[in-house]
Order: C-alpha cells, then structure tokens, then sequence
C-alpha cells in the first residue's frame, strides 16, 4: 500500500491534529523492516522522539506483550 501522505508529524499538526496514539504491534514490525519501509519508520522513529503521555508497560519480565502510547503533539 502507498505511504499516507499525512503520516507525517509537520503535516498532522498543520491539520490541527493534537494526539497520536501508537501500537506496538505495528511500529515494531515496521522499524524491524525499515529498510522495506523507509518513511513509515521515520515517521515512527519521529514520534518515537516525543515524550509519551501515556504508556502501557512494554514487558513484565516474564515475556513480551503488546504495548500502546499516546502522543501529544500539538503545543
């Protein structure tokens, strides 16, 4: 599938887009492939950059689980 062309941090805001919410399940599939994915990884490793508002533990020390974050990127 083509790449959103407003999958992009600059553009969101400029669209008046306050929050992002991200899952774990498909950013690290993506930055796993960034070479197959170069723009969608950057944008991942972009928003990756932002402090998250909220976050859902990533591991428990016992195995991996699925995590979200929530992302405010309007001043």
């Amino acid at each position: 599938r083509p790449l959103d062309p407003r999958r992009h941090l600059r553009s969101m805001r400029a669209d008046g887009v306050r929050w992002v919410v991200v899952g774990g399940v498909v950013t690290d599939r993506v930055l796993r492939a960034a070479e197959h994915y170069p723009r969608e990884a950057a944008f991942y490793r972009d928003v990756g950059r932002l402090r998250p508002v909220y976050s859902t533990p990533d591991d428990d020390d016992r195995r991996s689980r699925p995590w979200l974050r929530v992302y405010r990127i309007y001043p």
